[in-house]
């Protein structure tokens, strides 16, 4: 299979979630990268995306660099391995397996006026969605654009090297299309990640946040001098199922 790298950003991304963890965002100015295991589809980041079988050749590879000895038995560790490789596809997916459920990833979107991630992400349209300009991606190792598919494709480890964890990670089914997300990944690193506030362009209300919780919000960029944030709120239309941004 071919693998799809885009790496190419929009200026700006956002953030669904509830007023609570927004308010610790920021404060704390801190986002919160998750680890794999936590995620609520069970096909994301699935190590089944990706083939480890090696041919004979790539075996010969491996052995060649990881076993010490001589030639004779190099040669006999290939031909033993060449009947049955499971032992170097076990290890090689043990390896990147353990690799990743060890790193983090935090979730944006294209997108600030879909109903369903303001009722999935952000408590029902009660919550808050934050606009982060693009090179919010300078604290994470790697960043881009989830691609959706209708077909279950395997990438090769050793055939398309990068790329088969690229594909395991920037890959999610068709259903999930709504999401336009952009997933930004930490390797070997999970948890809370300090981020420049002056990152943070926008704070958009939901058709349903509460006006004390808004108040709130204007109380904290006021105490912490943060004026270039903007404050937004979404609106229902009266003439389609769709949301304003004002």
């Amino acid at each position: 299979m071919k693998i799809d790298i885009d790496e190419t950003l929009p200026e700006y991304f956002f953030k669904f979630t509830s007023a609570k963890r927004a308010i610790e965002i920021v404060k704390n100015s801190q986002l919160w990268f998750s680890n794999p295991k936590t995620f609520n589809d069970p096909f994301d980041t699935n190590i089944d995306l990706i083939d480890f079988e090696p041919n004979d050749k790539q075996i010969a590879m491996v052995i060649n660099d990881k076993v010490q000895g001589n030639r004779r038995t190099r040669r006999e560790e290939i031909k033993k391995n060449n009947k049955n490789a499971h032992r170097i596809r076990n290890q090689f997916s043990e390896q990147s397996n353990d690799f990743f459920q060890n790193s983090g990833v935090c979730c944006f979107s294209e997108v600030n006026d879909n109903i369903l991630l303001w009722a999935h992400y952000a408590n029902n349209h009660k919550g808050v969605c934050l606009k982060f300009h693009k090179t919010i991606s300078d604290i994470t190792t790697m960043t881009g654009k989830v691609k959706y598919r209708d077909k279950y494709q395997k990438a090769s480890f050793f055939n398309h090297e990068g790329g088969a964890i690229y594909h395991l990670i920037f890959t999610k089914a068709q259903d999930w299309h709504y999401e336009q997300e952009i997933r930004a990944l930490r390797i070997l690193d999970f948890g809370k990640t300090d981020f420049r506030i002056e990152k943070l362009t926008e704070i958009i209300f939901g058709c349903k946040t509460e006006k004390r919780v808004i108040q709130y919000f204007k109380k904290i960029l006021a105490d912490l001098n943060l004026k270039h944030i903007i404050l937004k709120q979404a609106t229902q239309t009266k003439s389609s199922f769709k949301l304003r941004i004002e």
